[in-house]
């Protein structure tokens, strides 16, 4: 699968967190533009995600734009639990939050302001985590494979996909998604 948000609409595959955020998207000259709003008292998250056909592939993609909401790449499982590989502000950040309880597990100041990012999955939940300046020379960030097993939930499979936290009036914005 590869998105480069030229089209009028955003393709059929793309699914969103509908029951926990009012998604916003704008496909605008080769970019596309997400934000949202909570619904209830849900945190504000925004997620365009896929379904996986496989147990093990890589996903990727250059952030576009620099502000103080969190955007990046989501292994989503819900609105309390999912992984975020990101930028917010000049930094770039990896976090878990399971169950609502965020944890940063990797952290350092940016050097470009439009990173690529790049996941790569084993197995369906085993998770190395990359960054690069160009799309060419990857850099990974984690010593050893992280495991999160515990977004798959009983009903559901956990999502690959792109990621807003944040203002909707400071959306994130993505060149390319594969």
């Amino acid at each position: 699968f590869e998105d480069r948000f030229k089209n009028e609409k955003l393709r059929v595959e793309w699914t969103w967190n509908y029951t926990t955020s009012d998604v916003k998207t704008e496909l605008k000259k080769g970019k596309l533009l997400l934000s949202g709003t909570p619904k209830g008292d849900n945190p504000n998250v925004s997620v365009l995600a896929l379904r996986p056909q496989a147990s093990d592939y890589v996903y990727e993609t250059r952030v576009a734009n620099n502000n103080q909401a969190f955007k990046g790449l989501t292994m989503y499982g819900d609105a309390k639990s999912l992984l975020a590989w990101g930028t917010e502000g000049n930094r770039l950040i990896l976090k878990s939050i399971k169950d609502g309880k965020e944890t940063v597990l990797f952290e350092s100041v940016l050097s470009v302001e439009k990173p690529y990012l790049h996941i790569k999955v084993q197995d369906g939940h085993r998770l190395n985590f990359y960054w690069s300046e160009d799309g060419k020379a990857w850099k990974k960030v984690n010593d050893e494979i992280l495991d999160f097993g515990d977004l798959i939930r009983w009903d559901r499979v956990a999502r690959p996909g792109l990621l807003h936290m944040g203002e909707e009036n400071q959306p994130a914005e993505f060149e390319s998604f594969s």
